[in-house]
Parts: structure tokens; sequence; C-alpha cells
């Protein structure tokens, strides 16, 4: 028999018992707590994900991230992606990804609690979404990448007149300076952006011809690569905008030939028939030197004393009238030189169609044999006299225009036209 100090010491044993096995439930359930829960079909265990270092704690920046998260959004089994599974998945902040629903970027339904909005994503439209970036991505690769695949098409478009704002298409002349500026740019930067557009003019001084002709060569191709959505909207406005644009160069020396200077060159400078009628004609006809090149026998019509040049400047054509002059240099020319039909009128030395620098040469060495300054002479500087010789003479600027072939009055006057104060007073004396 338990006295009563037993009894009493055995039920508070009793009792200990008791609450020591709950405490060591209540024990096991902080412990379960502690463990991560089970995953759940489509759902992602965050502290796992962030050991792993997957692509869901990290920014899209490639098109390998974009092709690794399209693939395991389609193999959840969701038709549904909560916002925070979405966020975790892009490896963007949660706001972002409420900007975007918001702004109809994700196309999801909006939904309420209180005075919280939040939205269901559709599977569907993630994957929308990723794709669109992917496009995006791409476009970006292409536009500031290589840019030397589009030299040819720029090249071709240039001779059709396709580029924008080119009046009916370029010279071969000017094609062929613009593709050597291009492909040279090309090689030191690959791509045309503004900050390589910038780097490369700042090589200039500046007024400097070379650098305006550099700049129109990048505009040029830069409108064609922004035809081919190969070049943003962003560096497109920046390119051809003000902030780089070279300033107007100085006014050039523009030369003439006195008349004097021509008739010395034929007298004294022309060893051959064909010297002869070189300065003649540049002289009474005012054409340009790449339009001389171009004279073939059918364009000669020594009866009707016309010339037709079918490939002006601009892919232009015109028709020249020949004075007495420069219809008896054809006229000898031809008679000591026959040529046939579609043959070129006048040739180099290896028989071949005269370039315009042969021209130039030629005029320089005439120039040379007759002791006549040749610094001051060249083809152009014939055109320049013809064009003041006739606006001094009383011609209209209309006609003038058309002779020269200019695509506007204002250019015939303002090249052309060397009317001087003192000759305006001189003759408001007889007004």
């Amino acid at each position: 028999m338990l006295t009563k100090n037993g009894e009493k010491s055995k039920k508070i044993a009793l009792i200990e018992e008791k609450f020591s096995k709950k405490r060591g439930q209540k024990g096991i359930k902080k412990i379960d707590k502690l463990k991560p829960r089970s995953e759940k079909p489509g759902q992602i265990d965050r502290s796992e994900e962030k050991l792993r270092g997957s692509v869901s704690t990290r920014k899209v920046k490639s098109l390998g991230d974009i092709d690794l998260i399209l693939e395991k959004i389609r193999s959840l089994s969701l038709a549904i992606i909560p916002v925070r599974q979405v966020a975790e998945i892009l490896g963007i902040d949660r706001k972002t990804i409420l900007s975007w629903c918001e702004k109809r970027l994700i196309m999801a339904e909006e939904i309420s609690f209180g005075n919280k909005t939040s939205y269901k994503i559709p599977t569907h439209s993630v994957i929308l979404f990723l794709e669109s970036q992917r496009v995006l991505a791409e476009v970006t690769k292409k536009q500031i990448g290589d840019h030397t695949p589009y030299v040819e098409g720029w090249i071709n478009a240039m001779k059709q007149g396709m580029i924008p704002g080119s009046r009916g298409g370029y010279t071969e002349q000017t094609i062929m300076n613009y593709t050597l500026r291009i492909k040279k740019f090309l090689q030191s930067y690959r791509s045309v952006t503004y900050h390589h557009v910038r780097e490369r003019l700042a090589e200039f001084t500046d007024r400097s011809s070379n650098k305006v002709q550099e700049y129109r060569a990048i505009v040029s191709f830069s409108k064609y690569l922004f035809g081919e959505e190969a070049m943003d909207e962003k560096n497109y406005g920046k390119i051809t905008g003000k902030s780089i644009r070279p300033k107007g160069n100085p006014t050039p020396t523009r030369r003439r030939v006195p008349y004097q200077d021509y008739r010395t060159m034929i007298l004294k400078g022309c060893y051959s028939l064909e010297d002869k009628a070189i300065v003649h004609i540049l002289f009474h006809t005012g054409m340009r030197a790449s339009e001389f090149c171009g004279i073939k026998p059918e364009h000669v019509d020594l009866e009707k004393r016309e010339l037709f040049i079918p490939k002006a400047k601009g892919h232009k054509q015109r028709l020249l009238g020949l004075n007495r002059t420069a219809c008896a240099a054809f006229s000898q020319y031809l008679k000591h030189t026959p040529r046939e039909e579609g043959e070129y009128l006048f040739l180099n030395d290896i028989e071949e169609q005269m370039h315009r620098c042969g021209v130039f040469a030629r005029i320089k060495r005439i120039a040379k044999n007759a002791g006549v300054d040749k610094s001051k002479i060249s083809p152009h500087a014939f055109r320049r006299s013809f064009g003041t010789f006739n606006l001094q003479k009383g011609r209209s600027v209309k006609s003038v225009q058309l002779a020269l072939g200019h695509s506007k009055p204002s250019v015939t006057l303002e090249i052309y036209d060397t009317t001087t104060q003192q000759e305006v007073a001189n003759m408001m004396k007889n007004w």
C-alpha cells in the first residue's frame, strides 16, 4: 500500500510523462514546418531554384535564355500562371510583371482583392510575350551585327534610284565613291551605329570636303539599312539628324577658263586633232567630263548640228545644239578618226573608253604645253566658263539652265552668274 507521499509522487510522474509526450509531438510539428513543402505539379521550389542558379534567378539577356524559359513554360501543366511564378521564371520583379499586364504587353485577366489588383495570366500569353521578345532579340542582333552583307543590295538600289531622296539615282562616279567609303568604314566598324559614325567623322578636319562626302555616303547606306529593317529607328534618327551633320563646305574657288587662255591652249598646247576637238567641244558645249566620255557617233547629228546626251547626271537625257566651232571640231575629228556605230568617240591609249580622269589629265597636259597655269584649268572650269559667258551675253537663265542640265535655276544663278555690284551700277546709268 502506497503512502500518501508515494501516491502523490506517482501521479506527478504520470503527469510529467503525459506532458513530455505532448511537447515531443509539438516539437515534431515545428520541425515538419521547417521542411520544404512538397512540390505540387507546375509549382517551383524557390529555395531549390536559388541553389541551382537557374534561369528564374537571372534576367533574360540572350536568345538562349528565351529558348530555355519557353521550354520550361511549355512543360508546365497549368492553364493559368500566377504573377509571382511568372516573375520567378523570367527573373524579373513582380511589380514589373504587373506593369506589363496593365499596359497589355502581357494579356491577362484582372482580379481584385479589396484595394489590391492582380492578374490571372494564361500560359499562352506568356509564351506569346516571350516569342515577341525572341523576334526583338533577333532583330536587335541583326541591327547591331555585321552590315557588310547589305553592301551589294545597297549598290543595286543606288543604280536603280531606289534610295529615298536620291532624286532619280546616283551617277556612276558617286556610286563608286560612296562604295569605297562604306567598304572602308565597315572594315573598321562592321556595323553602322551613331557612335561609330561620330568616331569616324572625328577623324576628318572641320569643313573638310572628304568629311561631307563620308557623311553623305553613310546617310545613303543608313537609309537603305533602315528600309531593310537592319537599323533601328533611334540610330537612324541620330545619324540623319542635325547633331552630327558636318557644316557646309566653305565657298570654293570656282575657277573659270578665260577666253584668252582657251585661245592660247588651242594655238600652242594642242599637238593633235584630238586635243583640239576635246578643248573646242568642252568650251563650246559646257558638258560634264563624264558626259563627254560617253559620246558615240550616233549621238552626233552634224546636219542638224545637234548632240544627244542619253545618260546625263541623275539618269536624265539632254539635247544640245552645236555652234559652228563645235560642229567643225566634231566633223574634222570624225574624218580623221572614223568610228563604228556603238563605239565610243574618244578612246584612251589602250583603245578603251576614255575615263573622266583621262580627260582631266589631257586638259592639264594641254595647259602645260601652252604655258597656262594648269592649276586653274579643268574640264569643269570649261563648263563654268560656258555658263558664265552665256549669262553675260544676255541669254535667259532658263536657257542656260537647260543647256547645262541643272535641276533648278537657282543652281545656275548661284554658281555661274558673276555679276558684280560695279557692273550693276554701270548698267543703272543707262536705265
